[in-house]
């Protein structure tokens, strides 16, 4: 008797007692069989019944008894035109043998997710941080924390360094594409399967047991995710082969072959190539289905919280520029699918086209996008040798979250930075754009400056891992330079070391002013801001930040964009009373070259109206500072 499809449910190599199902898209072609530890010899055909679930139309599935976790499989292919029997790669693998993965040189590893015991109520129950309470790490697993002798990091590597993180005030980790990707030691953009992790950093387990010990730290985990466009070398081009017995073209667009093409891909030249490699057919119900899968196993099984779409434009544009309107429905589907999953999931986007839409609930639903024009302006402003050349105005729209010219986002719609890794890859790091010498004045001043910036301002603040302490590694491309941990660590002896850990402990300090549940400058993660002072003469600029107001929320920052002393400086201030000084980035304790002149300290507000304000005080501010001020709560 031959092979019969399977009646059991699910895409994919899918456990179940006894056995392993396996089912597999591939529609045009004449069979399909397994082959696998499993089997003795030979491979077991699979099946294309008359199939009775119209979802699984144009599969091949079979039940094998006796298959099971961790056994080695691949499918074989008979198209019916050359190079028949195919050798191909499970598309839905849930983890792989092999790095760079192809076709014939690497098979899919069945995996059962519920054989992993490390997951507790900390997981399932973990609540994401409130948006303005989140400060997002921006993570490249390769170089984060690379171990003596270790040709890269791993989630492992990384997981020892997650009490750093927490010291330090992070409460979302940004993970750069973890799946699995062109090149072992790659960011992860080019990406050749959407199910699998890179075995690089380790087993799917391992990933888990990252997840969890981040959840135990009150640290969020989001995925960078690109369903955008696939390495021009992905097993997915032509998995169905080239031609079939009948002599149709499997390949759909054999003229852009070298972009990548087949079942899973656009065709044509306006829709088949990105600049980055072949789109993803969003037109076809079973290739989102195979990207949503993708998300869904992350969320379910690995208990993400969210994810950071990369360049979305790349998706819902054509390279005529024109848009692909199914990308936005399935986009709308995806971000509704998740947020209905985790409760308060991050669903980031990079768009950087300052569209409205990609943030609206009639639109494609994000709750967070990228603002690079908030880089652009702390970019542009920091770096100018000149204090003339700073834009007061520039910065004020950014911390305000002013988009698209004049239209201000949502307070936590867009996700603010002064570094991250395109940016630091084509500029280099903030601070090195001031100064190669990490020691200098001026980069340690500047870059930190830039920082608070982004802190204490309105939306999502994401830094760049290193940012902290001004961390000389280049954020190279395609393999960044690891960071020097030493470098943080006065006791290491490194030159430098003084003065990068002196910038950590101001990181440290402003960042867990916005992200503790305990902080006394609540107002830094409210929804509301007055930008009450605005000193083109001097370069100063002052906000009130709040969520409900009062004592331990109102929260008064003032930067000093130039070089010069303020003393007994005279603004506003929305209460009177005494303003406890909370954070003073010029304060010795930061370097010892800092506050060398200026000593900044309480305020007493005065029933004397300025700025608006019916009452003010005076400051100290030293150069290229920021102040950070609230009241103290009532006992």
């Amino acid at each position: 008797m031959g092979a019969m499809a399977s009646a059991k449910k699910g895409r994919g190599a899918k456990v179940y007692p006894g056995g392993t199902t396996f089912r597999v898209w591939a529609p045009d072609v004449a069979g399909v069989a397994v082959i696998g530890d499993f089997l003795a010899a030979g491979a077991a055909p699979l099946d294309m019944a008359a199939d009775t679930d119209p979802k699984y139309s144009g599969y091949f599935s079979l039940d094998v008894p006796g298959a099971g976790h961790g056994q080695k499989y691949r499918f074989i292919v008979t198209s019916g035109g050359p190079g028949d029997p195919l050798a191909r790669i499970d598309p839905r693998a849930k983890c792989i043998d092999t790095d760079n993965p192809t076709n014939d040189g690497t098979f899919g590893i069945i995996w059962d997710h519920s054989t992993y015991g490390g997951f507790t109520d900390e997981d399932k129950n973990f609540v994401v941080p409130s948006p303005g309470r989140q400060v997002i790490y921006e993570l490249h697993l390769g170089s984060f924390s690379v171990l003596d002798g270790k040709a890269r990091g791993t989630w492992a590597s990384a997981m020892a360094k997650l009490d750093d993180l927490k010291a330090l005030g992070i409460n979302v980790i940004e993970v750069m594409p973890p799946t699995a990707f062109q090149n072992s030691a790659n960011w992860g953009y080019d990406i050749m399967l959407a199910h699998a992790l890179a075995p690089a950093y380790g087993t799917p387990d391992d990933a888990k047991a990252f997840i969890h010990a981040a959840h135990l730290r009150g640290i969020a985990v989001i995925f960078d995710w690109v369903p955008n466009h696939m390495s021009s070398a992905t097993p997915l081009s032509d998995w169905e082969g080239e031609r079939n017995a009948a002599g149709i073209d499997l390949t759909f667009a054999s003229y852009n072959d070298n972009c990548g093409d087949g079942i899973y891909f656009y065709t044509g030249p306006a829709r088949n190539p990105t600049n980055y490699g072949p789109r993803p057919d969003f037109g076809r119900a079973d290739v989102c289905k195979y990207w949503t899968a993708s998300m869904l196993q992350f969320v379910r099984d690995y208990y993400i919280d969210g994810f950071r779409l990369d360049s979305v434009a790349t998706a819902r544009f054509d390279q005529n520029n024109q848009p692909i309107p199914e990308v936005e429905t399935w986009l709308h589907h995806l971000n509704t699918v998740v947020q209905s999953h985790v409760l308060g999931a991050i669903c980031d986007a990079e768009d950087l086209q300052d569209c409205m839409d990609i943030v609206a609930a009639n639109g494609f639903d994000f709750n967070s996008q990228w603002n690079d024009d908030c880089y652009r302006v702390i970019q542009a402003s920091m770096v100018a040798p000149s204090d003339s050349g700073r834009n007061i105005d520039a910065v004020k729209a950014a911390i305000q979250l002013e988009f698209n010219g004049a239209a201000a986002l949502p307070a936590f719609s867009a996700t603010a930075y002064a570094d991250n890794h395109d940016q630091a890859r084509s500029n280099g790091r903030l601070s090195a754009q001031i100064s190669t010498d990490a020691t200098d004045y001026y980069a340690r001043k500047r870059a930190l400056l830039g920082g608070a910036i982004v802190l204490t301002g309105l939306g999502r603040p994401l830094i760049l891992q290193g940012q902290e302490f001004n961390a000389t590694a280049p954020f190279l491309f395609p393999t960044p330079t690891p960071l020097d941990w030493r470098q943080a660590n006065i006791a290491s002896g490194l030159p430098e070391a003084a003065c990068c850990a002196g910038i950590r402990l101001a990181y440290t300090d402003i960042i867990n002013l916005r992200t503790s549940s305990k902080s006394v400058a609540k107002g830094l993660a409210g929804i509301y801001i007055n930008m009450f002072h605005v000193d083109y003469a001097n370069q100063v600029i002052a906000y009130h930040r709040w969520d409900t107001g009062g004592a331990g929320d109102d929260t008064v920052v003032i930067h000093n964009l130039s070089n010069q002393r303020l003393y007994n400086y005279w603004l506003g201030l929305p209460r009177g009373g005494t303003w406890r000084l909370r954070v003073n980035t010029d304060a010795p304790c930061y370097s010892p070259d800092f506050g060398t002149d200026v000593v900044a300290k309480d305020v007493t507000a005065v029933s004397a109206s300025q700025d608006g304000l019916n009452f003010s005080g005076a400051v100290n501010l030293g150069p290229y500072s920021t102040l950070i001020f609230s009241q103290d709560e009532t006992p």
